[in-house]
Order: structure tokens, then sequence, then C-alpha cells
């Protein structure tokens, strides 16, 4: 195995070669692909995720938009490489991808600030309280909070919503 350090052309760190994707070092390659999904989503209409994105007029910030070199240097800078298992979200759903609105988050922390999403901590805590009551049943809270039987059964059994 070539473990030769060889500098990569983003970031022109010296990485072992194995910590290359193509060209670019595996931490470049991902900061890479996010940027041109996040101006593909929210810029080209035939774009995967576009009526999510840029239909609703979610806008990656000038700066971001024109230069990869300005938006990989903010992220490394401002949020870092991205940690395994996280994933990049915007803080606000219905904001723009700009500095201030964005976060490296878990999946389970991500799937929570989606738009579809009809529970909150405040709705899930009233759930958990109903059902410990006694007085309410899975199928019933499921009814009142327009989720599934399942849903309701991992939450109060803290399989979900747990932190």
């Amino acid at each position: 195995m070539n473990t030769c350090p060889r500098a990569c052309p983003d970031c022109n760190e010296p990485k072992p070669r194995k910590k290359f994707y193509h060209s670019y070092c595996v931490d470049c390659q991902v900061i890479r692909g996010l940027w041109g999904n996040i101006n593909s989503r929210c810029s080209d209409p035939h774009s995967t995720g576009y009526e999510n994105y840029g239909a609703r007029g979610i806008k990656v910030c000038v700066e971001w938009s024109q230069s990869f070199a300005a938006f990989r240097t903010w992220v490394i800078s401002n949020l870092g490489y991205r940690p395994e298992g996280h994933t990049f979200d915007r803080i606000d759903t219905d904001g723009n991808y700009e500095p201030g609105n964005v976060k490296w988050s878990k999946r389970h922390e991500q799937m929570r600030n989606v738009r579809h999403n009809v529970l909150s901590f405040e709705k899930v805590k009233e759930l958990r309280t109903l059902y410990a009551s006694g007085e309410w049943t899975q199928m019933r809270l499921a009814h009142k909070y327009d989720i599934s039987q399942g849903h309701v059964s991992s939450i109060v059994n803290n399989q979900k919503w747990t932190d």
C-alpha cells in the first residue's frame, strides 16, 4: 500500500494516498460535493430536490454560489470538516444557505428540522405525559398527533426523540 503523502489541490495539505478520492482528499471531496448539491438544488429546476429548495425561494448566498473556495474556507473556518455521521443543515429551514444559518447536524437532529415534521419537543413531552397518565392509548395519541401508532410506540418507549 502506497502511503506517500500527496497534496490536495483544494486544501494543499499533504495526506496519505488512501485518504484521496479522485484528485481531492476525502475531506475536501465531501465539501466539494456538498457545494455542488446545494447550488444545484437551489438553482436548477431539473435537479432532484429543487421543488423543496429553489422553488420555495431558498438560495445559496452569492459569495458561496460563485466561489467554491469561499464556501470551503468559510465552512472549514467556522464549522470544521464534517464530523462522522453528520450532515449539512440549515438552522432555519425557510432560510438560505448562508453564514449564520448552517451547521453540521447528526442525521436524527436534521430529521427533526424538516418542514413536514408535525412534532416538536413540546408535543413529544405532552404525548409522553398523556400516555403516562394511563388515560390515553397509543392509537388515540396517534390520531391526536396525526402520526402512526408505531411512531407513538417508539416515542413512549424512548426509541425516538431522545437526547
